[in-house]
């Protein structure tokens, strides 16, 4: 159930990192034994919960902490220079400017997910965006990708932690761009492929991942979710899953796609009063391009659906000029 008991955390605590502060850059004692327990666990409850602990990595700490570990590991590699904090912050306040304006306008900021070697830095960024912007409205979403079968679980995880702290849960669902990057990366590395292995099991995670919500809405937990899809199968479980819950079109789930792509899906939602948007990929040619040929890619299997689509228009034209 994600919690530890004090012995089980220190144990595991001592395995990996050296308790005694002596010779290690952790200077202050952040992460002492000692410290780390009366964070975790202030009321001495005995109980060592593992989002509160997630909670407690943030990039800048982890120098100290890692300079704790017995042994060097992908940890201890990963861990960011004194320049890359620096770079890193003046990261986090350009998209906390963004967000702030994002706020003031009263408008939603749907943060895109990256490949897996990215997402963890991603998710620590949006998250204390969201703990501090989504307190009384919507305004950060992350992006979860179904086919990286890690997504239920990282899905469960923040909805849990946004309502232990009190804030708006906002999220994106989509099927993920990068599945042959990510393959080729994986088999080169020579560990096991982050991506669903069939693309039935990423359906089912992408309609597990919008039932979870729908649930939490359903609930009263305070949870909006774009289905970002052009999927008629996806878009159809969604409307389903809404009507058997009682959830009318102003509950706080939207709709996207590409411009260009499944309009029929979009104007059909419109046309029933559902929030349906368009996607507008904006920039030079040359940089939106790597991005329209990633969604290409991701949609290949939607191609049959062209001809259904040239069948509608067809219609539509007859009917307009023979009535």
């Amino acid at each position: 159930d994600g919690v530890l008991s004090r012995e089980e955390f220190s144990e595991g605590y001592r395995q990996y990192f050296h308790t005694n502060d002596a010779n290690t850059g952790d200077l202050e004692g952040f992460w002492s034994l000692e410290s780390v327990l009366s964070k975790l666990d202030p009321q001495n409850m005995g109980r060592i919960d593992i989002i509160e602990w997630s909670q407690l990595l943030q990039i800048e700490h982890l120098p100290a902490l890692t300079s704790r570990c017995r042994n060097q590991g992908p940890l201890t590699q990963a861990v960011l220079s004194e320049g890359e904090i620096e770079a890193a912050n003046a990261m986090v306040e350009r998209i906390e400017h963004l967000a702030q304006l994002a706020s003031s306008l009263q408008v939603r900021l749907m943060i895109d997910a990256e490949q897996t070697y990215f997402q963890p830095a991603i998710d620590n960024t949006v998250i204390n965006l969201q703990e501090r912007h989504n307190r009384e409205a919507y305004t950060i979403f992350n992006t979860y990708q179904c086919y990286l079968k890690g997504a239920d679980d990282r899905l469960r995880t923040d909805m849990e932690r946004a309502q232990r702290r009190g804030y708006r849960f906002a999220a994106k669902v989509v099927r993920g761009a990068y599945m042959v990057s990510e393959r080729e990366l994986a088999e080169l590395e020579g560990y096991e492929s982050p991506v669903h292995n069939y693309l039935e099991d990423t359906h089912a995670c992408y309609h597990r991942a919008i039932d979870s919500c729908l649930d939490a809405i359903a609930s009263g937990q305070k949870t909006e979710l774009m289905v970002a899809s052009h999927n008629q199968r996806s878009v159809e479980h969604t409307l389903t899953r809404l009507q058997s819950l009682g959830l009318d079109q102003q509950c706080g789930v939207y709709f996207g796609q590409l411009l260009g792509m499944s309009d029929h899906l979009t104007y059909l939602l419109g046309a029933n009063s559902f929030k349906a948007y368009k996607y507008v990929p904006y920039g030079a040619v040359g940089e939106v391009m790597p991005y329209l040929l990633r969604r290409a890619q991701e949609n290949s299997s939607l191609l049959g659906s062209v001809a259904m689509e040239t069948r509608m228009l067809r219609q539509e034209i007859t009917r307009r000029a023979f009535g």
